[in-house]
């Protein structure tokens, strides 16, 4: 059985490691990597937003470049460290990936109160397509 003092330890050194991982991405390629997705993403969201859902074209993109200016830093800073911790970097980054997945699908159905199935399709489409163009490209 830990001692207090060993419990405490334990948490510094995890929230040390925490704090590294998250800042070993230089501003550069979080930006470069954001671009990427907001490249990816916005057009196949405002496509379907558009011409399915019926939502204007303003609002289309508003709500497509919005959700991904919210969802990738807790992607990047919070999601993905934190995961890391539990399971191996792999499976962390698909267990992040689909929690934003989610987190997007919750945010655009609140903006737009549109049909949630195929919010919940689009949402899948393009953070699939945005990850395997990171892949590729990073």
């Amino acid at each position: 059985m830990r001692s207090r003092r060993q419990d405490t330890a334990r948490r510094t050194r995890i929230g040390i490691r925490f704090c590294c991982r998250t800042r070993c991405m230089s501003a550069k390629v979080f930006f470069e990597a954001l671009g990427i997705t907001e490249a990816v993403e916005i057009p196949i969201y405002c496509t379907v937003f558009v011409a399915i859902l019926g939502a204007g074209i303003s609002r289309a993109i508003v709500a497509s470049a919005g959700v991904n200016l919210l969802s990738y830093p807790l992607f990047t800073f919070l999601l993905v460290p934190t995961t890391q911790h539990l399971v191996a970097a792999g499976p962390a980054l698909w267990i992040a990936e689909i929690a934003v997945w989610w987190c997007e699908t919750g945010v655009l159905y609140t903006w737009l109160r549109r049909d949630l199935v195929t919010i919940i399709a689009v949402a899948l489409l393009a953070n699939a397509c945005s990850f395997l163009v990171g892949l590729l490209v990073l």
